[in-house]
């Protein structure tokens, strides 16, 4: 009986039973009989293989292997009771008990358990196992944990570590360890062919090393001064006919265990190979895995594109949004300028910048993952004895059709470094999708907000008496629609005349240098005759805000009659132009479209001459179609609706004839009434003297309580005025999209033919 051995039996590959089968394959006095898993791709099973321990994975194997005179079972004894039901008399013990009897101790009192289920052709139990497997194989830090401990257990090691290669950092880093401070596991990086590990990665090869060889492998103030002996091999994939690296794998043993041999490298690397295979597998599934986060992102990020809301906060949110998803320390968007060589700070997860951040495009990592549209990682180098603490940083380009940003991300923890560059491309063009769309939105919203100032220009033009009176009111609507810093315009109906000159100035009284650029651009005007745009950003002391300029000229029958120059464009965030376009030349032109017929009329003094009210408001009936065709197009993309007021007085017609100079000054109060009890995205404008149409976003179940609250709004307007009317004085129509009309024209006389006097209800 002295020299009988105990046949055991395991069942499970979990961690806590690789700790058992660690034991029972050193005693001499225990015979493995075999490892039971039903996961059959189990890593228990594969290290069972590799040791030459008999397995199986269905019940009907079992039959080979017996009799056993002891199963230990981790798991609840009823997920095996179909296999346990086959070993006849065998005593089954837990892992406590194992242990226990393992060291010649009497075994706990086992707690009563629940009779176990009658096994049936369908295992209640089978899905159970089956997820069981999966957890194992494919939680990260278990497996690497669980991967780790047989090489160590295998090889009669002290401890090791498993470090993986990162392919675009091209180094390696520690992923788990035992017998390492954390401070070392999160600091270590080492590039290909540096140091041991480095070295075997870059060759393939494994390496054993020892002190009675080299002497003392590591200096005394190192973390591991004890290792007398160590082994490190690579876990390489076959892959496509090449070998694909995912990483090395080293176990140590202090002076005071058991010194590692030849044969225990080679026993590692047959182990490394079957390792290898099982992590590329688990690497594949923790990717999938963070597809779901993917599909998260991209869902939160078509939410955030139609939320209300500042950009600023939208970009805030969007970096919070990553980060939270990524692990990421920090998380930056910066948006490109179109017309500049410079990035804008969009939004960040850590700060908020008061004003538009600027960097000039240049030689660093962030430039070149803009300039050269590839991912840039960099990785600090510390020592891992030291206090500092390691980052990694990965630049991202956001690319549409064109490079339109970057991503800037920081980590502390570098494998989640690794889990980000695995589906960097997805985020990438998830982001690049926003900023193009957010750009779009934004760039549409500031083009129908200067038409807007256009549009309200009307009566403040055609009550102007004096050149200078007309110049002045034209200056300040350009920088007001234009959202320039400067302005001015000259303006000469005659050769022979001085020229009229209107400033507007946002800071106050311009400086000598601003008056003197001023007149160099004018004289550039002049010499040309054409119009220009100049865009630079001078990086001083003081400031770092782009300077722009655009100069457009005044003909009067093809005879240059003056100019208007802007200075300083400012966007108010950070994904619009912060210098001119072509659209500003247009508003301009459109300005000075509807000041020429007020200065040939005042350049003859004759009041007949003076263009009337409805010829200028001929422009606003254009800019309402331009912008209907706009939110249109929007509400096709984003699929909202959105409504066409009309809003026509009578009595305001009837003023006109009397008292134009009154009609206009209430015309404008109404305007701004309207303006100030809607929406800030709505738009309206007067496109006749007595008819005031507006583009509404209100759903169709407020607009009745929209029309009613203009309405009386309006009355309280006329009866100020002198003016004493009632609801049905009021005329109102409306016309929806979508709807039956499919152009700006046809949604505008949908509303023409829909008008009648107000009722409410």
């Amino acid at each position: 009986m002295a020299t009988h051995k105990i046949r055991c039996a395991i069942f499970g590959g979990g961690e806590g039973d690789l700790v058992i089968f660690g034991e029972l394959h050193k005693r001499r006095d225990v015979e493995i009989a075999f490892v039971y898993d039903r996961y059959a791709s189990a890593v228990g099973l594969e290290i069972a293989e590799i040791l030459g321990v008999p397995r199986a994975s269905t019940p009907e194997e079992l039959g080979r292997f017996l009799p056993v005179d002891v199963a230990v079972v981790g798991e609840p004894a009823d997920r095996f009771a179909r296999e346990l039901a086959l070993l006849g008399e065998a005593e089954i013990l837990d892992h406590t008990q194992a242990l226990a009897r393992l060291a010649k101790q009497a075994p706990p009192k086992p707690k009563a358990e629940a009779a176990p289920k009658p096994p049936s052709e369908s295992d209640p139990y089978t899905v159970d196992d089956a997820l069981a497997g999966f957890e194992r194989l494919f939680d990260r830090k278990r497996l690497l944990k669980f991967l780790l401990d047989v090489a160590v257990q295998t090889t009669g090691a002290t401890n090791g570590s498993i470090m993986l290669y990162s392919p675009e950092a091209r180094e390696l880093y520690i992923a788990y360890a035992t017998g390492l401070s954390e401070r070392v596991v999160k600091n270590t990086r080492q590039k290909l062919g540096d140091g041991i590990a480095g070295g075997v990665a870059r060759d393939r090869k494994g390496k054993l090393i020892r002190e009675t060889a080299v002497g003392a492998l590591y200096e005394s103030t190192r973390d591991r001064v004890n290792i007398a002996s160590a082994c490190s091999v690579p876990l390489v994939e076959p892959e496509n006919g090449d070998e694909r690296l995912l990483g090395v794998l080293n176990v140590s043993s202090t002076k005071s265990g058991r010194e590692l041999t030849m044969d225990d490298l080679h026993m590692l690397e047959r182990l490394s190979r079957r390792m290898a295979r099982v992590l590329a597998e688990s690497l594949k599934f923790q990717e999938a895995q963070l597809r779901s986060g993917e599909l998260n992102l991209r869902q939160s990020v078509g939410e955030l594109a139609e939320r209300q809301g500042t950009t600023a906060e939208k970009f805030g949110l969007l970096a919070s949004l990553v980060a939270d998803l990524t692990g990421a320390e920090s998380v930056e968007v910066f948006v490109s300028a179109p017309s500049g060589e410079w990035l804008v700070l969009g939004g960040s997860n850590r700060r908020i910048a008061r004003e538009p951040e600027l960097i000039r495009l240049g030689r660093g990592a962030l430039a070149r993952a803009f300039l050269d549209k590839r991912a840039v990682v960099l990785t600090e180098t510390v020592d891992p004895q030291s206090s500092e603490v390691a980052s990694s940083f990965v630049f991202v380009p956001l690319v549409t059709k064109e490079v339109i940003g970057v991503l800037t991300m920081e980590f502390a923890d570098r494998v989640r470094l690794d889990d980000f560059l695995a589906v960097k491309e997805s985020v990438a063009l998830e982001l690049a999708r926003f900023v193009a769309s957010e750009r779009r939105e934004r760039r549409l919203k500031s083009e129908l907000k200067s038409l807007a100032k256009v549009s309200e220009a009307a009566p403040a033009l055609i009550a102007c008496r004096s050149l200078q009176d007309l110049v002045d009111v034209v200056v300040r609507v350009a920088a007001d629609a234009l959202s320039c810093e400067r302005a001015s315009i000259r303006v000469r109906l005659k050769p022979s005349d001085p020229w009229t000159l209107g400033r507007y100035d946002a800071a106050g009284r311009p400086d000598d240098s601003s008056l003197q650029e001023d007149e160099e651009a004018f004289a550039k005007l002049d010499r040309t005759r054409a119009s220009f745009q100049t865009a630079l950003i001078d990086f001083d002391q003081t400031s770092q805000l782009p300077h722009s300029v655009l100069g457009f000229p005044i003909l009067i029958a093809k005879e240059f009659a003056g100019g208007i120059i802007a200075y300083d464009k400012r966007p108010s965030t950070a994904v619009e132009d912060t210098s001119f376009s072509s659209h500003d030349e247009s508003v301009l032109q459109q300005i000075i479209a509807m000041a020429l017929p007020a200065m040939t009329a005042l350049s003859v003094s004759d009041a007949r001459a003076r263009p009337s009210y409805d010829e200028m408001l001929a422009g606003n009936v254009q800019r309402l179609a331009r912008i209907t065709d706009a939110e249109m197009s929007r509400a096709d993309r984003y699929h909202h609706p959105f409504s066409l007021l009309l809003i026509r007085v009578p009595a305001l017609a009837e003023l006109f004839e009397q008292n134009e100079s009154r009609a206009l000054s209430l015309a404008d109060e109404i305007r701004q009434g309207f303006q100030t009890r809607t929406r800030g995205s709505d738009y309206g404008c007067w496109v006749k003297r007595d008819t005031y149409a507006m583009i509404t976003l209100e759903g169709t179940r407020r607009l009745k309580f929209l029309l009613v609250r203009l309405v009386a709004y309006l009355l309280k307007d006329l009866a100020t005025a002198g003016i004493e009317k009632t609801p049905a004085d009021v005329w109102v129509g409306a016309a929806s999209y979508p709807g039956s009309a499919r152009a700006a024209d046809a949604l505008f006389q949908e509303a023409e033919r829909s008008l009648k006097p107000h009722t409410p209800e």
